[in-house]
């Protein structure tokens, strides 16, 4: 039997159609089935595995803002923020006014330590958007992780008014009182949070921390003993005596003499000749993120007594990391003694950082260079551990010499007020007797 060509004709025309229909639609209810199942991933906290189907969603609908923004939200919780940001700005530029996709992009910038850009987005957003509760969350919050306490509580204590009895905002309120150094308002806030929700842990940390702060701000005194040695001479006794005291949440105070310990510490004081430095010093923090250590005070020699001036700056940089930049100076009969080092200190996990550190130095008769590298790790129980090493180089009129170093602490809590120390370092120069010093003692908080 032979069917005509126009039937054929109008066979395949009708068959297209429906496949033509047909393909979007599988496709349409294929993509809806991921994007359930993404949701219900980030609902059970699976932020890596609702990306991946977030992602599947948006390369098969790349006009699904809703997709778009849920990979947004996941990749800003896997910490991927420059992905995460430019997803919202994607969301933005066909949304300008999408007050979710500016609060998630505020809060992505915010989790990036990029503060000022995200105080600017919340601030837009609060103007276009007075009663939207995000983005004065927002704006507080961006507050209290720049570091800007008194404005944070403040912010913190009116949306409190307004929602009494939230327990995220009475811990903010702890933390930014605690920031300022109201240690009896954070210890209320923080047991208040604990009453309205038990199983806060942050509020339990931060109640320990506050008893942390009280106790470092009663007067410490430190006494090491031990005995350094050099060839044939050895002295024993006091090695370092200190009294200390936090005086506000940003200043310490101290007195200190040192008969040269200096485990992780470079400096031309002869501890050969068993030179015992005398300082009062201070550090203070000036601003949220930087600091400044100063020290004066006299070294003492068998044939002089020569002033001695240390100041070092650093700079509390996001992601657990410290530059440091530092000079010491002596001024003795001969010549202007000095050291200059730089540093950075950085926590590669919560209990473990490395501290690589350089120094330039110059004893009025040949210049010195070192570099050296600190390992500390902290245990569960607050036993911390240091060990390093230094290689460096003596130039002088009779020639360059090699100069090796290694040292180490411990120092582990006995009991509330009283910390157990241990230091040591033995040094080696090219054609000089090694230097060794050992010494324990402890701190006890008045």
């Amino acid at each position: 039997m032979r069917v005509g060509t126009s039937r054929i004709r109008k066979t395949a025309i009708t068959l297209l159609m429906c496949a033509g229909f047909a393909i979007p639609a599988a496709a349409q209810e294929a993509a809806s089935d991921v994007f359930v199942e993404a949701q219900r991933a980030e609902a059970r906290g699976e932020h890596a595995r609702a990306e991946s189907l977030y992602d599947h969603v948006v390369q098969r609908e790349p006009a699904n803002t809703t997709a778009l923004m849920g990979r947004a939200r996941m990749r800003s919780w896997l910490g991927r923020f420059d992905a995460a940001i430019e997803d919202y700005r994607t969301v933005l530029a066909r949304e300008p006014d999408n007050p979710e996709a500016l609060s998630g992009l505020a809060w992505t910038h915010a989790w990036n330590r990029q503060f000022d850009e995200s105080r600017r987005i919340f601030e837009q957003l609060a103007r276009a958007e007075p009663y939207y509760l995000d983005a004065q969350k927002g704006r507080a919050y961006v507050e209290l992780w720049a570091g800007n306490a008194t404005e944070a509580r403040r912010q913190f204590e009116r949306l409190a008014q307004e929602d009494q009895g939230n327990p995220d905002y009475v811990l903010a309120i702890a933390q930014a009182a605690f920031l300022e150094g109201d240690l009896p308002a954070a210890r209320e806030a923080f047991a208040e949070a604990l009453e309205l929700k038990p199983g806060l842990v942050a509020a339990r940390e931060g109640l320990r921390a506050v008893e942390s702060a009280a106790m470092e701000r009663r007067p410490a005194v430190t006494l090491l003993f031990g005995r350094s040695e050099s060839g044939d001479q050895a002295h024993s006794g006091l090695r370092v005596a200190q009294l200390a005291i936090q005086r506000t949440r940003d200043l310490r105070l101290w007195i200190s003499h040192d008969r040269g310990i200096g485990a992780d510490d470079f400096s031309l004081d002869r501890r050969g000749e068993d030179a015992a430095t005398t300082t009062v010093g201070a550090f203070y923090n000036y601003r949220p993120r930087r600091g400044a250590r100063v020290e004066l005070g006299v070294r003492d020699l068998p044939e002089e007594t020569q002033p001695v001036f240390a100041a070092e700056h650093v700079w509390f940089l996001s992601g657990g990391t410290t530059p440091k930049l530092g000079v010491w100076v002596a001024d003795t009969d001969q010549a202007t003694q000095w050291v200059v080092n730089a540093g950075l200190h950085r926590w590669l996990t919560d209990r473990f950082a490395l501290e690589p550190t350089v120094y330039v130095g110059d004893d009025g008769q040949g210049n010195e260079y070192r570099a050296a590298l600190l390992g500390t790790y902290t245990t569960p129980r607050q036993l911390q551990i240091g060990l390093g090493f230094a290689l460096g180089s003596k130039d002088s009129p009779g020639g360059s010499r090699s100069v090796d170093r290694i040292f180490g602490h411990a120092a582990m809590p006995l009991v509330r007020r009283l910390k157990l120390h241990f230091y040591g370092w033995r040094e080696s120069t090219e054609g000089f007797e090694s230097q060794t010093v050992l010494a324990l003692g402890f701190t006890v908080h008045l």
